[in-house]
């Protein structure tokens, strides 16, 4: 029994980094390529880009309130170049995401999630789930601030019986 369980374990680890191991091929790079275009990754150099210039816009304002506007278009095609060719390449944020993919999901996987992302339901999820990841993350924060009192006056009353006073000042 022990030499059978330690086969199966054997045969589950080989399959794990035989996967882990595997080449990326130039068709699953590809698939990959086009589900991120589905799902809208692709575009997140973009996403990053705006959110960058809308911060620095308003910091170059606070510092600088006569800043022209040739200087803040001069500031956004900086950014917009900057963050397009760290996107890029070996090293680039894409191949980052696309070595991710590659590593959680077979090619098989991949095409499956592009068949769903071509779907109404898939479509549908895209637009919907950014919309979900706010709402959620506004849902955790609010029940977090509900919540950290309560731990911080039970902790309080466990440790003092430790003999730790958070109360003190």
């Amino acid at each position: 029994m022990k030499l059978y369980f330690l086969l199966l374990l054997s045969i589950s680890l080989s399959c794990t980094l035989a996967h882990a191991e595997e080449k990326l091929s130039k068709e699953k790079r590809a698939d990959i390529q086009k589900l991120m275009t589905l799902t809208g990754s692709a575009g997140i150099g973009k996403r990053i880009s705006d959110a960058m210039i809308v911060r620095l816009t308003q910091l170059l304002k606070s510092k600088e309130p006569k800043i022209t506007n040739k200087a803040l278009q001069v500031m956004q095609k900086v950014v917009r170049a900057s963050v397009d060719e760290y996107m890029q390449g070996e090293e680039g944020f894409m191949n980052v995401f696309i070595n991710l993919y590659h590593k959680h999901f077979t090619h098989e996987d991949i095409k499956g999630l592009i068949k769903f992302n071509e779907t109404e339901l898939g479509k549908k999820s895209v637009q919907t789930m950014p919309l979900l990841a706010r709402d959620s993350y506004d849902a955790e924060k609010n029940w977090s601030l509900k919540v950290i009192p309560v731990i911080e006056k039970r902790l309080s009353k466990e440790l003092k019986k430790e003999g730790v006073d958070l109360d003190k000042k």
